[in-house]
């Protein structure tokens, strides 16, 4: 939330504050829409976070011959994949690539998303049995969440009915 806050407060600062020391600065390394900038950092950061998650959960999926390591292991690969593409821009060559081939205008302006709709369907349907066989685990991790928060909230009714 913070990171998005900043980047908030530079970008309003700009329209408010006409100049100020070190603006030019401050809006060139917290613009969202750069790639070499705090919320990109942020971003691929986030994403190797998740890729090494996704990889020691595959880790203890294989050591425990559980059903669908190879799925937590491509998942930890996809994530690696996201993560090395987000910091050094694969999909952008890729569309500029897919631009001079094609000329994709529209919708499809970005011309990336093309061979990225392809893969995301791609992998939604190589995924679709390990999906189906986590939403038991999500619909009783749901409800216990639910359980979790409805006693705090009636603890916390009762206890201002005591004070």
């Amino acid at each position: 939330m913070s990171v998005i806050f900043v980047c908030v407060l530079v970008q309003v600062s700009t329209y408010l504050v006409p100049d100020y020391l070190l603006q030019d600065t401050l809006v060139s390394l917290f613009n969202i829409d750069g790639e070499q900038t705090v919320p990109a950092f942020f971003s691929w950061s986030l994403l190797l976070f998740c890729a090494l998650l996704l990889g020691a959960i595959a880790y203890s999926k294989k050591a425990n011959r559980e059903p669908y390591a190879s799925h937590w292991t491509a998942l930890a690969i996809i994530f690696f994949y996201l993560y090395i593409d987000e910091a050094i821009g694969i999909h952008e060559r890729i569309g500029w690539i897919v631009t001079d081939k094609f000329h994709p205008s529209g919708f499809f302006y970005f011309a990336w998303t093309i061979p990225g709709s392809i893969l995301t369907i791609i992998c939604f349907l190589a995924f679709l049995r390990f999906i189906n066989s986590l939403l038991p685990k999500i619909e009783y991790l749901s409800f216990v969440i639910w359980r979790h928060l409805r006693w705090r909230s009636l603890i916390g009714r009762n206890v201002q009915r005591i004070l």
